[in-house]
């Protein structure tokens, strides 16, 4: 690009001299600038149709993309539902041989406590529903769907905020968390990939909805007046955080996924010493 911009140039140096001494530009010099000038005409069109041409490959690949992951999601969610099943049936067996005899029951009912505070369990019982979102943004006017690339940081919830809001309802004496249907455990991670928020590596659609399982007559309250929703009201006004708050009598968590058995005791010793956690209260 420089040598044709180098000829160029001296080509139309040559021609005002030319010009200026009263002899007539040669044409072998016009004709080498109308040469360069139709080449580098020629380069730009060239750049521009392969531009062109790959904007539909990229799209298409980034849709591909967003199906292979919309697919594995959907997997991994049935995997979990089949999961769930398998755990009922063998909670259900269990219970009906410990049942056998006294020794049993007391077993039974201290491994119920201890799943129940571990999270490999699926729970109901009253509780709260917290949903979070984003602040309302621009609009593309052709689609209607929020202009997510202009919206600034602090108009976004970002993991810290959910960090925040889960530790609230920890210290407010919840007794079970979950986030859009992923049940927290002590072990739970709260991440940011990019602009994607993450728990245990999954990621989370807009809106957040996080339901609390806990004492009716105080949770909402202890929450509301703790750092967690203190928090988050500094966030609604001073940034338009969408951050609404209600009470339910009955809600349904379900169990964790990916826990692991690390630990176990004999029969004879107190199996509920691996976790000091109380069962919940309106939990069943």
């Amino acid at each position: 690009m420089a040598l044709l911009t180098n000829l160029a140039t001296r080509t139309l140096i040559s021609d005002y001299a030319a010009a200026r001494d009263g002899r007539s530009p040669r044409p072998r010099h016009r004709m080498l600038a109308a040469g360069c000038l139709a080449l580098i005409g020629a380069l730009l069109v060239t750049a521009f149709v392969q531009v062109r041409d790959r904007a539909p490959a990229i799209a298409r690949e980034r849709n591909q993309l967003i199906e292979r992951i919309r697919k594995g999601t959907d997997a991994a969610d049935q995997q979990q539902q089949r999961l769930e099943e398998l755990r009922r049936a063998v909670s259900v067996a269990r219970q009906e041989a410990l049942a056998t005899t006294s020794a049993g029951s007391g077993i039974s009912s201290r491994l119920a406590s201890s799943e129940l505070a571990a999270g490999v369990v699926a729970v109901s019982g009253p509780g709260i529903r917290i949903v979070v979102d984003d602040a309302p943004s621009a609009r593309d006017p052709v689609s209607g769907e929020d202009a997510e690339d202009g919206q600034p940081e602090l108009s976004r919830v970002l993991d810290s905020d959910l960090q925040w809001l889960v530790n609230g309802l920890w210290t407010a004496e919840a007794e079970a968390i979950s986030i859009n249907d992923q049940r927290l455990t002590s072990l739970s991670a709260i991440r940011s990939a990019g602009r994607a928020i993450l728990v245990d590596y999954r990621p989370l659609a807009r809106p957040y909805i996080i339901e609390a399982i806990g004492d009716p007559a105080s949770l909402d309250v202890r929450f509301t007046d703790g750092p967690g929703g203190r928090h988050f009201r500094t966030l609604q006004v001073n940034y338009g955080i969408r951050f609404d708050v209600s009470s339910h009598r009955r809600l349904r968590l379900p169990s964790a996924s990916g826990v692991q058995l690390r630990l176990s005791s004999a029969a004879g010793e107190d199996a509920a010493g691996a976790s000091k956690a109380k069962p919940a209260k309106g939990a069943s």
